[in-house]
């Protein structure tokens, strides 16, 4: 017989655990979890902890095994409902991620070939009228290279590039990364999120979707989608229980390994030099992306909403975690930003995890020596 971890609770009636594969799998020798206890408890801390500190609603996180799909841990917490059990927000709850849907855009661009990390961009200094709408950065960069406008966030910058390639082509990379589907494998109470058809997209729908709005997906969904740079560009199916024999693997192609490659070097970058500094790993290399996303009732400027997200893997290149942490509403003044918000949870989730793992750090901390000096003869 398996032991369950708390908070995955058990189907009374079925016998049943609450996240299983395609036919309800029965618990005793037949089946195996995918999840960590260790790691389950520590990430539900971690979560608990960062939710009250910035004085947010709720919050959600989902650690993945970037290789197999293996949900490592899922974790959750809201302030608002005691009477809910709000473990499952990583599965039940989508979002609009904000900035982390950038991972997605650019990739589709590369991937069409109508842009490198090198080509260049102009953010307009933080300010760009198209469509009767207007665009703001919240930095005053003018020309940029894709790489930076990356690392730097630019909204302007990412919109450019969706200009690039067709609205078709955009839906239709989209679609590929599995955002607006179940992820599948028989997960009760998973929100599809939202994809919109292309035959319902406005003039303005490319430009929303380059940078995270009138997208609405979970956290299970973008840790799924971020997993395939680690597999050369192919998905994983994510999965919580599974036959001892069975032992998923990446799947369908969603980018060729070039676009996978480039997206991973960007999103370390993303992470050395750009808005994810605060998700940066002591002993190991990370690449991912911020999100920071207004809520559609904010109202006005004053009382607006966010949600801040992280989304990431570790190590890079050969990343063996994908986590995804999102901080709904937190109330500290100016500190709404994903990466003041839910990076600092992916620094913790990731070290622990990567710790319970056994992975081989891959990185030299400041001040340790990189060689050993041969004894003087």
């Amino acid at each position: 017989m398996i032991t369950v971890p708390v908070p995955f609770r058990l189907a009374a009636a079925a016998a049943t655990i609450l996240f299983a594969t395609t036919a309800p799998l029965r618990i005793g020798a037949q089946t195996t979890s995918t999840l960590l206890p260790a790691l389950q408890s520590f990430a539900q801390d971690q979560l608990t902890s960062q939710v009250k500190a910035v004085k947010a609603k709720r919050g959600a996180l989902v650690v993945l095994d970037a290789r197999s799909g293996a949900v490592l841990a899922m974790a959750g917490t809201d302030t608002t409902d005691s009477r809910r059990d709000p473990h499952d927000l990583a599965v039940s709850e989508a979002i609009e991620p904000g900035s982390v849907a950038k991972a997605f855009s650019y990739a589709a661009v590369f991937e069409a070939g109508a842009a490198t990390p090198d080509s260049t961009v102009d953010c307009e200094r933080g300010k760009y009228e198209i469509n009767g709408r207007t665009i703001v950065d919240a930095h005053s960069n003018g020309k940029l290279s894709a790489r930076d406008a990356f690392a730097e966030s630019s909204n302007i910058g990412a919109a450019k590039m969706a200009q690039l390639i067709s609205s078709a082509t955009l839906h239709q990379q989209f679609t590929k990364f599995g955002f607006g589907t179940k992820v599948g494998n028989g997960i009760p109470q998973e929100d599809p999120g939202q994809l919109l058809p292309l035959e319902r997209w406005s003039a303005q729908t490319a430009l929303s979707l380059a940078i995270g709005y009138e997208l609405r997906a979970t956290a299970l969904q973008m840790a799924t989608a971020m997993a395939c740079y680690g597999n050369g560009g192919r998905a994983v199916k994510p999965v919580l229980d599974m036959p001892p024999a069975v032992s998923p693997t990446a799947t369908d192609r969603i980018v060729s390994e070039e676009t996978a490659a480039r997206m991973l070097d960007m999103l370390q970058y993303a992470v050395e030099k750009g808005t994810g500094k605060p998700a940066t790993l002591t002993d190991w290399t990370a690449g991912g992306k911020t999100g920071t996303s207004r809520k559609s009732d904010s109202g006005t400027d004053k009382a607006a909403k966010y949600v801040g997200t992280f989304c990431g893997l570790a190590p890079i290149p050969n990343p063996r975690i994908a986590v995804c942490v999102w901080i709904d509403e937190p109330g500290g003044g100016e500190q709404y930003y994903g990466g003041t918000t839910a990076a600092p949870v992916f620094k913790a989730i990731a070290t622990e995890a990567l710790k319970l793992l056994g992975e081989p750090e891959n990185k030299v901390p400041a001040g340790r020596p990189t060689d050993v000096k041969p004894e003087p003869k």
